[in-house]
């Protein structure tokens, strides 16, 4: 068995050197790999964590960089990938600032060491927190200023900056269309969702009838699972039952209640949240009635003079909201938003 291990590794090790080696420039998002041993004494039976074979953009990989050049972490939405969030992030690589962005472990982007790793890691709130420390550190960043969270990246975001608030490691955040602090209409029957996942990691014989209850669901009990491709499915199930609202609750007032520059936007036509979820989501994360603007269909983002670029919220109303197709609406409200804490000017 440790003969396996180190042959499996030392591939990893290989493959993971020659994929780096397509990254030599600096200020491009480039694909790169680093191996994060992360959730160590997380588990009680498993002490030594699991390995991941991580890949992330870094503008800046191993570089003593300015201390002023800002930089800007970027957390993807699941199902999805760090690509997704390469239309929002480009401008601040083109503007020279150091731009990471982690790929959660997905079994495809970033695997671990062994599937036994893969397995371990369910991807709940608290754990990928954990990860997105360990990474951080592994690659050597102590300062975040600006973190944007996309979708359920959003809750990592919440969770993370909200532990971290009186060391101020986090000096902005962005949320882009968040899934809120509780379940919304299109997930009313979340004990189901808590349910199915408890029956999944119970036993082996389970998951094949689980399996089909699951495309049931998804035309009576659960038609938001119809959004997703079918191969999705069940990761999305899964991973709408590790949202642990609890925390994301008591997290989110605890941002709301701190003086951390912050910006939210959603969508109105997100069949995944509502839109009294996110009025009161807003007023959670404490940003003012006054400073939340609705951007209709090829609107530009108002800016009334009463307007706080430090708290803000932006409700788009398109049916056809892509982030590839507001990135350019989207980046004017990050850099707006990363005023607040550098004094390079735009």
């Amino acid at each position: 068995m440790g003969s396996t291990f180190t042959e499996g590794f030392s591939r990893l090790f290989k493959k993971s050197q020659e994929k780096d080696l397509i990254s030599p420039k600096i200020g491009e998002l480039n694909l790169r790999y680093v191996f994060v041993r992360t959730c160590v004494d997380f588990w009680m039976d498993i002490p030594v964590g699991v390995m991941f074979d991580t890949a992330y953009f870094d503008t800046h990989p191993g570089i003593n960089t300015n201390p002023d050049t800002p930089v800007i972490v970027a957390l993807h939405d699941t199902p999805g990938s760090l690509n997704d969030m390469i239309p929002i992030l480009q401008p601040f690589c083109n503007l020279g600032y150091r731009v990471v962005a982690p790929n959660f472990p997905d079994s495809t982007h970033t695997r671990g060491m062994s599937k036994y790793d893969d397995t371990t890691f369910s991807g709940k709130t608290d754990e990928r927190v954990t990860f997105i420390h360990d990474f951080l550190k592994t690659i050597g960043i102590e300062r975040i200023d600006m973190l944007i969270g996309q979708g359920s990246g959003c809750n990592t975001v919440i969770s993370y900056t909200a532990n971290l608030l009186n060391k101020h490691a986090v000096r902005s955040i962005a949320l882009i269309s968040p899934i809120g602090h509780k379940p919304s209409k299109a997930l009313k029957a979340y004990p189901a969702v808590l349910e199915f996942e408890q029956l999944w990691n119970q036993s082996t014989l389970f998951k094949f009838p689980l399996r089909l209850s699951l495309e049931i669901s998804s035309f009576h009990k659960f038609p938001v699972l119809r959004t997703y491709r079918q191969r999705d499915r069940l990761k999305v199930m899964l991973h709408f039952a590790g949202f642990q609202y609890e925390w994301l609750n008591s997290d989110s007032f605890g941002i709301g209640s701190s003086s951390i520059p912050r910006l939210m936007t959603y969508n109105l036509n997100n069949k995944l949240v509502d839109e009294d979820l996110m009025e009161e989501y807003t007023e959670l994360l404490g940003i003012p009635t006054t400073n939340i603007c609705h951007c209709g269909t090829g609107e530009q983002v108002k800016h009334e003079k009463n307007d706080n670029s430090a708290l803000k919220c932006v409700a788009f109303e398109d049916k056809d909201y892509t982030l590839n197709k507001y990135a350019g609406q989207l980046t004017l409200l990050l850099q707006d938003l990363l005023k607040n804490v550098i004094k390079k000017r735009w």
